[in-house]
């Protein structure tokens, strides 16, 4: 081992990423590179390039050449799999579930196109977001890391830290105005990509010419106006697609973008309105025309204070009006409309000055306030210098609120009981694991909160669920519509089919928006949402493109700051210092294990899991040596078991030592498991697994699943069971089982062997039992899941049936309404029909919303008087197979139960 860090770091130092330390200009108007290597001054403000008197540089920053890295993973043999296997699942033709499935994706590499049908060429997403590492109260500070996706890797692959790249960190105490130097770099390496660059495939051992484009950038506003010289929200038309023209409000002090009702249909009945709207008049206009790259290209080089002949009056005026700007300056950033529809619905928003623009625009005239107060404070002047005797201060957000609850509450608001019950319903939800945002309450004091706990909020019902009954009915309802176009915009599955209809939707309630709620609200931010559906269209849904895995990085990153003088540079060693420990991993040169991130082949294994696509054929492992048998106590299987669980050390090096004495090569032939026998195991390995003694039970071991499985016929005997302990290899998990998956595998097959895929539309599960039996059932047959719920769970509109079940108490049993449409064949599940009542009740909701009971499921069906009733009028199946059994389900006293032994 090396003896100091200096000696370590040299020994691996030709393998870490490579990195240049570019200097900048120090107002960010040039890189020195190239051409300008050898300047001392920048050629545009003449400013010095070195703090005087010395050769060190006033501002600089880090890139990481991407080429080099593209190279090195695919002379990884697994990783090179992985870049080249996209292609496999072809062009989706409604149902789209990845980027890969996407018209815009194959595109790219159909014949005659940029990568002429070779699929190792590669699509990269860029994204550049800004952020402070340090506490922004104490520490101004920025650091905006430049990323780079690789989107042929599969979605769970590239959905982790472990395989994002960077390729640039710009850093300083402010953040630049102008991004030109610091894209130049990347740019350069993307030109060189697009022609080719050569690399070597190590899956098939040659040398191949290696194209690149980027495909998708991801940015938030503030990261648009930077790398693409827009002037932000305070431009007549800032939006990037259409030519649409905002009105500065001087109430608002900030620009608003109206006129959502020209994107209905010409016969919706909202653009008659003349009350409701902000204009007070009828909209018969179009949708604004759509910008052209032609004019986007024109405007770029007219706005280019380098190379412009305008005077400079003449410039901000264009600037203004087409919302372009060379400096790039965001003034500020627009809430996205989540977040700026709950501040109105709190208070945090809804202040005098938005009060006033409503009563100038005459709409809301119960919310008028008499005695009209500016949000603004009068605060003494500390600084007597100045000679000012006062100035103004904005009011922090309580205070906003508060005063917020003095006046008349708007057909928005909630008051300050109707938070306290939001909270408490928030409070009480219960989410999944993983899911992301923790219960808790958001209505009455709201701290950090990300975008990805907003959107979790409303795209799962949860905010319709918390405001249930509150506010005005059209106010609600408006709000329960962008909930649910929320919702359908970030499904993880598209139906290209239902596309135009969700367009409709989006302009619909981008239209009641601006009917119900203040006008505060329509920001850029808002209008955007019109333009999403032709890139979902075109790319799939939306989770291939948003910006929560570079959030994630940025967080990662913050943590890898050890050094507040020059943080900078910690993060690019140790970001070095991670990508050499990730090749080497995804090369095999360390032990499994040595890296907390799955491999490559792990990560195949699971997109395959997620996406449930056709697994391979297992494939069988011989064993060396003669078949031999081994004699273990029941305190050594007990051990084994033990191991198992706890992933020790020891098992560990076990594990590794049986797998390379014992695996060898998979075999093409299958031998039965009855044929099979464990070889003798020498005296270490029995003291690892169980200690010295050796002498009891007989254990045979067979193998299943790329892996090694002992199981024990004295054991299994007395429980009636299949007992066995599981040692896996070549990536998969290992562990302890009871082998029930093999019998709820066979409880499905079961129960539908007698429907086709044809005779049911959906499955229907009932609470909660029939929820796992339902949610199995419907992923095998591929058809969708409707869960019917114990009264008083759902939060949207109902239809709900009285019965009684064997307790002989009146209970209640609920679906949404509209669930599904007339005519659809439902199979409902559940675990156990005894007095039918349940089931009755089920049938009858499935029946009243018109729906066809194509059979009932069940594990047991008692031949009860309700259980013969539903047996005569519907098909119904079990996994009851002989009368001895069914008697015993009659007399609900299975002889199985009573030699049931917990392991």
């Amino acid at each position: 081992m090396p003896s100091s860090w200096d000696e370590a770091r040299k020994l691996i130092d030709d393998l870490l990423t490579p990195k240049e330390t570019i200097h900048v200009c120090v107002n960010d108007c040039v890189a020195f590179r190239k051409d300008r290597k050898d300047m001392k001054r920048c050629p545009v403000c003449k400013e010095d390039r070195y703090v005087s008197g010395t050769t060190r540089p006033r501002k600089k920053f880090h890139f990481l050449p991407l080429v080099p890295r593209l190279r090195r993973l695919y002379e990884i043999k697994a990783f090179s799999h992985l870049l080249s296997k996209h292609m496999d699942s072809g062009v989706a033709n409604d149902i789209v579930r990845d980027i890969h499935d996407s018209p815009g994706w194959h595109r790219q590499f159909e014949q005659g196109g940029l990568f002429e049908g070779d699929p190792r060429h590669l699509l990269l997403q860029f994204c550049q977001d800004g952020m402070n590492p340090f506490d922004m109260r104490k520490n101004a500070y920025s650091m905006s890391p430049q990323l780079i996706k690789i989107m042929n890797l599969p979605m769970t692959a590239r959905e982790k830290l472990g395989f994002l790249l960077l390729v640039g960190l710009i850093h300083g105490p402010k953040e630049p105005k102008n991004m030109d130097p610091y894209l130049e770099p990347l740019v350069d390496e993307l030109l060189l990509l697009l022609e080719g660059v050569w690399a070597f495939d190590g899956l098939r051992k040659e040398a191949f010419k290696l194209k690149a484009k980027i495909l998708l950038y991801v940015l938030d506003f503030v990261g648009l106006c930077k790398c693409a010289k827009s002037k932000g929200p305070g431009a007549v038309s800032p939006c990037s697609k259409c030519w649409i023209k905002g009105e500065y409000s001087h109430k608002l002090s900030k620009m608003v973008y109206t006129g959502a009702r020209r994107y209905l249909e010409p016969d919706d009945p909202m653009r008659k309105d003349t009350s409701n709207f902000p204009d007070k008049a009828v909209e018969d206009r179009g949708p604004p025309r759509l910008r052209t790259a032609g004019e986007m290209e024109t405007l770029s080089n007219l706005c280019n204070p380098e190379t412009t002949a305008m005077p400079k009056t003449l410039l901000a005026t264009v600037q203004k009006a087409a919302g372009k700007n060379r400096e790039g300056r965001v003034a500020s950033s627009p809430h996205d409309v989540i977040e700026k529809v709950h501040g109105v619905m709190v208070g945090d928003n809804d202040t005098e000055a938005v009060r006033s623009e409503e009563r100038r625009l005459g709409r809301f005239p119960e919310c008028w306030e008499q005695n009209e107060e500016d949000e603004w404070e009068d605060v003494e002047q500390s600084n007597e210098g100045t000679g000012l005797s006062s100035k103004k201060k904005r009011m922090s957000k309580e205070q906003r609120k508060r005063a917020a609850d003095k006046m008349k509450p708007g057909p928005w608001t909630l008051t300050k009981d109707d938070r306290k019950k939001a909270d408490s319903r928030s409070a009480a939800v219960k989410v999944p694991v993983h899911f992301g945002w923790h219960p808790r309450g958001i209505f009455v004091r709201l701290s950090n909160m990300k975008s990805h706990d907003w959107k979790q909020l409303f795209s799962h019902g949860i905010m319709k669920f918390c405001v249930r009954g509150m506010m005005k009915e059209k106010q609600r309802d408006t709000l329960n519509l962008l909930c649910d176009v929320l919702s359908a915009l970030c499904a993880p599955i598209v139906k290209m089919s239902r596309l135009p209809q969700l367009e409709k939707d989006i302009h619909r309630c981008l239209a009641r928006l601006e009917r119900d709620f203040p006008v505060t609200i329509m920001t850029v931010i808002v209008h955007w949402m019109e333009h999403i559906i032709p890139y979902i269209a075109e790319y799939g849904p939306t989770k291939a493109y948003w910006m929560y895995l570079y959030e994630r990085m940025n967080s990662f990153i913050s943590g890898r700051v050890k050094n507040r003088l020059h943080p900078e540079a910690t993060v690019v060693e140790s970001c070095r210092i991670y990508s050499f420990v990730q090749y080497m991993a995804l090369g095999g040169f360390l032990p499994e294990g040595a890296v907390p991130t799955t491999t490559a082949q792990q990560m195949a294994i699971v997109e395959r899991e997620e996406d449930d696509e056709q697994r391979p054929t297992e494939s069988k492992t011989e064993l060396s040596g003669p078949e031999q048998q081994i004699q273990l106590t029941t305190a050594q299987t007990t051990q084994l078991k033990d191991f198992h669980i706890k992933h020790t050390p020891e098992y560990q090096r076990l594990r590794k030592q049986l797998r390379a004495k014992y695996l060898h090569s998979p075999s093409k032939s299958t031998t039965s498991f009855n044929k099979w026998s464990s070889p003798k195991l020498n005296t270490e390995e029995r003291e690892a697994m169980a200690g010295p003694s050796a002498h009891g039970m007989k254990c045979l071991r067979a193998v299943r699943d790329h892996g090694i499985e002992y199981r024990c016929k004295d054991a299994e005997t007395r429980a009636g069971s299949v007992v066995s302990s599981y040692v896996a290899v070549e990536g998969q998990q290992m562990g302890s089982q009871v082998d029930v998956g093999r019998a709820f595998h066979q409880c499905v097959a079961d129960l539908t062997k007698d429907f086709q895929p044809d005779e049911v539309d959906l499955v229907a599960g009932i609470d909660a039992a029939g929820f796992i039996l339902g949610g199995a059932i419907a992923c095998h047959l591929k058809k969708g899941f409707l869960a019917i719920r114990k009264y008083g769970n759902l939060c949207v509109e109902v239809d709900d049936v009285r019965f009684k079940d064997y307790s002989k108490k009146e209970k209640r049993l609920e679906i949404r309404k509209d669930a599904f449409k007339p005519g659809t064949k439902v199979l409902i599940v559940d675990q156990w029909i005894e007095t039918g009542g349940s089931m009755a009740a089920a049938v009858e909701l499935v029946e009243r919303q018109q729906g066809i009971v194509a059979g009932i499921a069940c594990v047991c069906i008692e031949e009860s008087e309700g259980g013969k009733r539903l047996m005569e009028k519907y098909k119904c199946v079990s996994c009851v197979a002989s009368r001895e059994i069914q008697d015993q389900v009659n007399a609900q006293n299975l002889e199985s139960c009573k030699t049931y032994k917990p392991l």
